[in-house]
């Protein structure tokens, strides 16, 4: 069986273990941590393995081998098509591609496309004014989410099995800041407070998944209010008189002879912002009022100002609320860990100003979850029945969710 096969396999680094039997720390007894590297005697001959432990903030002990048990990661987590689970999988040296990836979205690309390929599991896509929580908390059985949360620039995705969650992430790495997959999983970053809620490839409850969830609800309302108040007024000739529908939602919250008027006006915002996009890589993007050591604004500045180049040659594109760009810094280091990046504001533009315009699949653009049935154990026809019945759900949700 499979949890024979785990349990008859030394650990290794990067397994989850459980510590006990310890008799001097009894108070370690029950904890599970990350073996951080292989086995090696002791000055008395004794094999240990140094564990740094989930609890405890995060302390690093050496333990005798016989101290260490295997945790249920290890039977009730791994994936019978592969004899793991995707802890292992990202230890792979011949999956290092997904692994080393520090692109949030070409991480959840490549490890969904992963998972996919163990079929039958098969993608859904849900509309993000469903309850998220109901989406992810209340599904039974083995689960795997994809949070495209492409109008702010990340990805999240969160592992479930019996009422535990794992989540996994990356952060563009640039000098001492971001973080691969590999980096989120097993390495030590306890100077971010993203990591020590959610990371290092520990067990997650209800409460700590909702946590994550209320972060992102948080992101869809300081959206609204910046691209009302800020960015839709900042497009260059943008019809006026769809601004207020954009406002609202984009063409479905139009009447049906003002939908094509909605329409341009969209296609107006991303005729503006996709050269801006193509001009940040070569030139950069500059913020006047900004820290560069803290990314936080500076004192006594009342507005950030969002160029495309160099101070003295740059091309301002947008004036944004101290208070505003700080919420947004405070929201995405709560969430990744890691600065907030002023090109976000043209992501939220070009796709967040008609995030809630529904399309018949139920996706959204600007926020989506997509979900995928990871019982492996299943036949390829159950598969595709339980595809269908839950795209089908998919459509009705969304249909409901358009009649609300």
């Amino acid at each position: 069986s499979i949890e024979k096969f785990w349990q008859s396999k030394p650990l290794r680094s990067g397994d989850i273990a459980v510590v006990s039997g310890l008799v001097g720390a009894r108070k370690y007894n029950g904890s599970r941590g990350i073996i951080l590297a292989e086995s090696k005697p002791d000055q008395n001959g004794n094999k240990r393995q140094p564990v740094r432990l989930f609890n405890f903030n995060g302390k690093v002990l050496e333990v005798k081998v016989g101290n260490l048990k295997p945790s249920q990661d290890l039977t009730d987590w791994a994936l019978p098509e592969y004899k793991g689970t995707i802890l292992e999988l990202l230890k792979d040296p011949r999956k290092q591609v997904i692994a080393d990836e520090d692109n949030c979205g070409m991480f959840a690309e490549k490890l969904w496309a992963e998972m996919a390929e163990k079929g039958p599991a098969h993608p859904l896509t849900i509309d993000d004014d469903l309850n998220l929580r109901q989406a992810i908390t209340g599904a039974e059985g083995r689960k795997f989410y994809w949070l495209a949360m492409d109008a702010i620039g990340h990805h999240l995705l969160v592992e479930k099995c019996n009422g535990s969650y794992r989540m996994y992430q990356a952060s563009v790495q640039v000098g001492d800041f971001g973080y691969s997959a590999k980096q989120w999983c097993f390495g030590d970053m306890r100077k971010k407070p993203a990591w020590i809620k959610w990371g290092g490839g520990k067990l997650l409850s209800d409460k700590e998944v909702n946590d994550m969830l209320d972060l992102v609800v948080r992101w869809q309302k300081l959206m609204d209010v910046v691209l009302k108040d800020v960015l839709l007024d900042a497009v260059p000739g943008l019809n006026q008189e769809a601004i207020p529908y954009l406002q609202k939602g984009g063409p479905s919250s139009a009447a049906d002879n003002l939908g094509d008027m909605v329409t341009d006006a969209i296609e107006h915002i991303v005729k503006w912002t996709d050269p801006l996009f193509q001009r940040i890589g070569p030139e950069g993007c500059t913020c006047i009022g900004l820290d560069p050591i803290t990314g936080r604004v500076e004192s006594g500045f009342s507005v950030v100002s969002v160029l495309i180049g160099t101070p003295a040659n740059g091309e301002h594109i947008f004036t944004i609320p101290a208070k505003l760009y700080n919420q947004c810094d405070d929201l995405n280091r709560e969430m990744t860990g890691e600065f907030f990046s002023p090109a976000t504001f043209l992501l939220m533009l070009n796709s967040g100003v008609w995030w809630r315009a529904r399309r018949i699949s139920g996706s959204a653009v600007g926020f989506s979850l997509r979900a995928m049935d990871m019982d492996l154990r299943m036949s390829e026809e159950e598969g595709k029945v339980r595809a269908e019945e839950m795209e089908q759900r998919a459509i009705d949700a969304a249909y409901a969710a358009g009649a609300r």
